[in-house]
């Protein structure tokens, strides 16, 4: 299910997870853990989403459940355009799109491990055409 994970010199964090048969289902939540050790800088985060040209509607609505390191959780709602209102499709790639989606600029709060789920917030039980769902976190640029 992994697909691949890099920890490039940007990224203090960097997964993508492949969705079965692709096709992302209400209950699946795609799960992702990182640490963090400075609490000082400012990271961005983002999402990296790869679907096809089957994805059955204009934007995905993503729920982001974090657990931070204390056990504290918290849930935002993400819409990321996936097409434009003609139905050209956003990101690079063919048959897959590719499409990187910075989030936020954040501060941890404190250091330690952190968990994200992602869950489609999407009116469909089963979105077709969701190849894989990642999350990265970036270093501040120096």
């Amino acid at each position: 299910m992994l697909l691949y994970s890099c920890g490039g010199r940007d990224f203090v964090y960097h997964e993508n997870i492949s969705i079965e048969g692709e096709v992302w289902t209400a209950e699946h939540q795609i799960p992702f853990q990182f640490s963090i050790a400075d609490t000082l800088s400012v990271y961005t985060v983002g999402l990296n989403i790869r679907y096809t040209l089957s994805f059955p509607k204009q934007n995905l609505y993503v729920f982001m459940h974090t657990t931070f390191p204390n056990g504290t959780q918290t849930t935002d709602t993400v819409s990321i355009n996936l097409f434009t209102m003609d139905g050209t499709p956003f990101g690079r790639g063919k048959r897959i799109k590719e499409l990187d989606v910075p989030i936020a600029k954040i501060r941890f709060p404190m250091s330690g491990q952190y968990s994200i789920r992602l869950e489609h917030g999407m009116r469909d039980y089963a979105l077709d055409g969701t190849a894989s769902m990642g999350l990265y976190v970036r270093k501040p640029q120096q």
